[in-house]
């Protein structure tokens, strides 16, 4: 892998120190031929938030539809504070469930970038809401609003991840990519595209450039690579903002916008679009297993380190999918190393889109919703919120 660097006002990352070797098979302990699945503890922590918001989103969505009596900005207020109160009791749940727990030292790190983060996804909620009634009142429709906050979603992603923790480092030129090793406080971080061009920026782990058997990381670009050619970060956007517009639109056919309330107005289409992006976490998983294995089977025969790579990726990301079939091709859009072997020997899958699954979290936000957040894969882990494990 021919690299060479390139100026930047960012940090230079720390030098190679290589990772033990991965496990001898997918999903199972060296020792044992038992299945030995990583199951991530942060599930039903993640289930019940989810759970929460769709909960309070028909409950929200119920009292809008028929209610003319309107909501006073104190009482407003008062709904705001308690579920932000509710949403933070999770985040700090599964944080010191999964990381904070093991490594005490940890929380006064945690609770600087979360404080921060949490700021700045409230302003974008915030924003959301303003745009959103503006959009209304000017053209009595949601669309204009939501593609307006898309777009600023699509053009500002590096710089929230950087309000959320993440450090960038000096970019590295290898082979036709720019990578750009990222530092972040959470160990789940794989990095990826945050633009749509041909010549976005790869971001990578810092931890992955400097630790990881070369065979692998070389892999493991190759795959970056192939996506992009393939156009996956573009298709998977594209698919995003499709589904958010069509929700966008249908709000103005459930609510009947013109005879509510501007808080009433607001409160509906946040439900109506919290209910909507948690259709999209029961649809989208399928989407992204197909990127994954087309991704795995494109460049699997010619590159000596993707089984090594595809061994130690659930260890990184704290997870290995599920021991269900169902529950993973529901809840899991990174599919079982396991899964991923089985699938190399079979065709190539067609009608492929990219990372819809976890695309679709970040773009959730131009909706009103922050359903994005309380997924188990990024609960309590504030750089995900921008930029969800993918592979």
């Amino acid at each position: 892998m021919n690299t060479s660097t390139t100026s930047a006002p960012m940090t230079a990352p720390p030098p190679r120190q290589p990772l033990s070797a991965p496990p001898e098979k997918p999903g199972f302990d060296s020792t044992s031929e038992q299945p030995r699945r990583t199951t991530s503890p942060r599930l039903p922590v993640g289930m019940a938030n989810v759970g929460f918001w769709v909960v309070a989103a028909v409950a929200g969505l119920v009292w809008s539809i028929p209610s003319r009596q309107g909501l006073g900005y104190d009482q407003l207020l008062g709904v705001l504070v308690s579920l932000f109160a509710i949403q933070t009791l999770f985040d700090f749940h599964a944080a010191h469930r999964c990381e904070l727990a093991p490594n005490p030292r940890r929380i006064g790190a945690f609770l600087s970038v979360w404080a921060r983060s949490a700021v700045v996804h409230c302003a974008l909620l915030a924003l959301t809401g303003t745009v959103i009634l503006l959009s209304w009142r000017t053209f009595q429709s949601f669309v204009p609003g939501v593609l307006g906050m898309l777009g600023l979603l699509v053009v500002a992603r590096p710089v929230l991840l950087r309000l959320t923790g993440a450090q960038w480092h000096s970019p590295i030129h290898s082979d036709g990519l720019e990578i750009v090793p990222v530092s972040t406080p959470v160990g789940a971080f794989t990095g990826g595209y945050v633009g749509v061009s041909r010549r976005s920026p790869l971001l990578v782990p810092v931890e992955w450039m400097s630790q990881l058997p070369l065979r692998e990381l070389e892999a493991e670009l190759l795959r970056r690579k192939f996506q992009r050619s393939a156009g996956h970060p573009l298709k998977a956007v594209s698919a995003a903002i499709i589904w958010n517009v069509a929700g966008a639109y249908l709000a103005q056919w459930v609510l009947a916008g013109n005879q509510l309330p501007a808080i009433q107005l607001l409160i509906g289409f946040a439900s109506w679009m919290t209910l909507w992006t948690f259709l999209g976490l029961l649809v989208f998983p399928s989407w992204t297993h197909r990127a994954v294995f087309a991704t795995d089977r494109a460049v699997g025969d010619s590159t000596p380190g993707l089984g090594d790579w595809i061994r130690r990726f659930p260890s990184l990301v704290g997870e290995d999918g599920h021991l269900s079939a169902r529950m993973e091709s529901t809840f899991y859009p990174i599919p079982s190393a396991e899964r991923r072997f089985a699938m190399l020997q079979r065709p190539t899958p067609t009608s492929v889109w990219g990372d819809v699954a976890r695309t679709n979290l970040y773009f959730s936000l131009c909706g009103l919703t922050p359903i994005g957040r309380a997924v188990h894969c990024n609960l309590g882990r504030p750089v995900c919120w921008i930029l969800p494990p993918n592979t």
